[in-house]
Formats: C-alpha cells, structure tokens, sequence
C-alpha cells in the first residue's frame, strides 16, 4: 500500500477536520474517497479554473516568448527539481 504526505495550512486542517468529524469520517478517509472518485470519475468533481486575468497573463508570456521548451520529458523534470 502506497502512503502520501500533503502539506497543508493548519486552519484549513483544523477546519476540514471538524466538518468530517461531523459526518463521521477522518481526514485519511475522506482523501481515499476523493482519489477513488477520480478514478471513477477520471477527473474532479469540481470546476477548477484560473482566473481571467491569469490567461490573459499567460497567453501575453507565449507570445513574447516568455516560455521554457523542452525536448523531453527528462529535461522538463529536471528544470522543475533544479534548486536554483
């Protein structure tokens, strides 16, 4: 069995943590349901979207050319682990 660690604010622990005490369910639970549904559903349940102005943003940077290419995955996961 695979095990994951999320870093999260501890607000929104706290918080979510009292909602699914509520209803009757932990924290490890309700992420197993999350995931399962994913796959179920392969995708999110919910709308996730950027903001108007952050694709107007990022359509401005590809056409000045402010974008990193690559030509292969190797080098793409390696300019996002570099520690610089």
């Amino acid at each position: 069995m695979a095990q994951i660690n999320v870093r999260i604010d501890d607000d929104l622990k706290k918080e979510s943590t009292k909602i699914l005490d509520s209803i009757g369910l932990d924290l490890n639970g309700a992420v197993k349901m999350f995931l399962k549904q994913v796959v179920l559903q392969e995708g999110i349940l919910f709308k996730v979207s950027l903001k108007r102005s952050q694709i107007i943003q990022a359509l401005q940077d590809i056409d000045e050319g402010r974008v990193k290419q690559f030509d292969d995955i190797e080098s793409l996961m390696e300019d996002l682990t570099d520690e610089d």
